[in-house]
């Protein structure tokens, strides 16, 4: 599932710890504004280029209820994250696929412009889930919005592991929407804590179909909490970087396994045995099979603790030994 797997930071738990006497209010305005003010610091913006939500995922429902209407058009990178496709047709959208291309999952800047002509949304992860790698430069990202008639989505679920972000884009263009989570580096993914960086302009849009409500009380106070001991949260992107490296290392050395490069906290990898994902599970090891979106045999393993890297590559050596 792409969770982090080391617990939040001590200081989280005590402030959630502190709150729940007062879960029998709903949160207070100014909670809100208090966890504005810190990601607005946190990603060098200002307060109104911020809106939050319960979760990254409620983002994308709300984008698309703001803008895709029956029978538009938004393209989106092949493979990429679910839901992205299942909101759009939700919403009587048509999603325009654009296959990212072997060896390296990569897309070229004029072959992306050129499929997203006539379309009224782009989706980009950056880096991309499940193939790990950065799709777009800093240059190129630019070079597409400046050109771009459409909304640029791009998805940063995974920008503490990468270091590279398209933020400072939105006080300049207001047709890019950036996401981001405190699902991942910030070890919050069961209090659904997401916010999107964007012009104010499309910032008042997005808070139209908000609900009035978007995060409780108990999530507001984890989030301004971790946003206070960002060294915690480095310590841990940094732990799981190097038992990523490990691990790729590790792939790479197994006869038949080849591990795709990745910026995030997986690995997307190709392994010889067609039911990999199904001979872990019966070990309960469990990785997730994309066989479906990218083909057989590709297979997306999260960076566990060492220990849990260690069970994961004992078992696969065991399942795929000749």
């Amino acid at each position: 599932m792409n969770e982090c797997p080391y617990p939040p930071s001590p200081k989280v738990i005590k402030a959630v710890s502190n709150e729940i006497q007062n879960a029998n209010r709903y949160p207070d305005p100014e909670m809100e504004e208090e966890l504005k003010r810190k990601i607005a610091n946190y990603v060098d913006v200002s307060v109104e280029n911020i809106v939050v939500s319960n979760g990254s995922d409620n983002l994308i429902y709300m984008l698309m209820d703001v803008f895709i209407d029956k029978d538009d058009v938004v393209l989106i990178l092949r493979p990429s994250f679910e839901v992205y496709r299942v909101v759009v047709t939700k919403n009587g959208g048509v999603v325009k696929p654009l296959r990212l291309k072997e060896p390296h999952f990569a897309i070229k800047l004029n072959e992306l412009m050129e499929a997203a002509k006539g379309t009224k949304m782009l989706v980009i992860i950056n880096p991309n889930n499940p193939t790990g790698n950065l799709l777009l430069t800093k240059e190129e990202a630019e070079e597409l919005v400046a050109n771009y008639e459409g909304i640029v989505v791009v998805d940063e679920a995974y920008y503490e592991f990468c270091g590279i972000t398209l933020s400072d884009m939105v006080k300049k263009y207001p047709n890019i929407v950036i996401l981001r989570t405190f699902s991942k580096a910030f070890a919050l993914a069961g209090l659904r804590i997401g916010y999107a960086i964007a012009h104010r302009d499309m910032i008042k849009l997005l808070k139209k179909v908000r609900e009035p409500f978007p995060l409780s009380r108990l999530s507001i106070v984890a989030a301004v909490a971790a946003l206070n001991d960002l060294d915690y949260v480095r310590r841990v992107v940094s732990l799981i970087k190097s038992e990523r490296d490990r691990l790729y290392a590790e792939l790479e050395s197994m006869e038949g396994i080849r591990p795709y490069p990745s910026m995030t906290n997986f690995i997307l990898f190709k392994s010889p045995v067609a039911d990999l994902a199904t001979r872990l599970a019966e070990r309960k090891i469990y990785i997730r099979d994309f066989s479906a979106a990218i083909g057989k045999y590709y297979y997306r393993v999260s960076i566990g603790k060492p220990e849990e890297n260690d069970l994961f590559l004992k078992n696969l050596r065991e399942v795929v030994k000749p």
